[in-house]
């Protein structure tokens, strides 16, 4: 498969900018297929992500309602080495928060979170997920990279990627009445680079038919 080359002309009615978590639910509903918030981490975050090596990170997920998220993580994020106690106070105020928001979007009591470093190549085709929405933000890392299908291709010809720290949210297949949309992502190439990623996934819980 060829390397898609980058977008400058990404559809813009389909992906689109947020500046806070208060516009997810509106615009999802009017029709947009992926919303990206644009922010950027906490400086002193973003510089101990960068020099951060995973040391005994292991990939984790678990099934909560959005107020029981912060606990979670906060066991996860103590049991890591490496991080230093304000990131971590960050971080798991910054996941439990986007829980909240992926709650009323979904309106749904519980949510899958996966709390995950990366150090391979994962999900190297693009796809749409088998879900309502879901969310995902790169902490550290190269972001997730998107594109739109192509009518004479299977996969996109060319390809965006979201800026580390910016949360994506990407309509998925259960998506209530949802039309067939063409926005697909994947997971950024890194292993040949020596790079690795620390990412946060969330999405309506599974269903028994998942």
């Amino acid at each position: 498969m060829s390397t898609p080359t980058p977008d400058t002309k990404m559809r813009a009615d389909a992906l689109l900018p947020v500046t806070s978590m208060g516009e997810f639910a509106p615009l999802l509903e009017r029709g947009a297929e992926g919303l990206i918030w644009g922010r950027e981490l906490p400086s002193y975050v973003a510089v101990e992500m960068q020099s951060w090596n995973m040391a005994g990170a292991v990939p984790e997920r678990f099934l909560s309602d959005a107020g029981g998220i912060r606990r979670h993580v906060d066991a996860i994020l103590e049991s890591w080495s490496g991080l230093s106690h304000n990131s971590r106070e960050w971080l798991a105020t910054d996941i439990a928060e986007l829980g909240m928001a992926m709650a009323r979007l979904l309106s749904t009591d519980t949510l899958m979170v996966r709390v995950e470093p990366v150090r391979d190549d994962a999900c190297r085709r693009f796809h749409k997920d088998v879900v309502k929405a879901r969310l995902i933000c790169t902490y550290k890392g190269p972001g997730t990279e998107y594109g739109f299908a192509d009518q004479d291709h299977d996969q996109p010809l060319t390809a965006g990627s979201v800026p580390t720290g910016a949360p994506i949210i990407l309509r998925g297949k259960r998506w209530p009445n949802n039309a067939e949309t063409e926005l697909l992502h994947r997971s950024p190439v890194i292993e040949a680079r020596g790079e690795s990623r620390f990412l946060v996934v969330i999405n309506e819980a599974p269903t028994s038919a998942s």
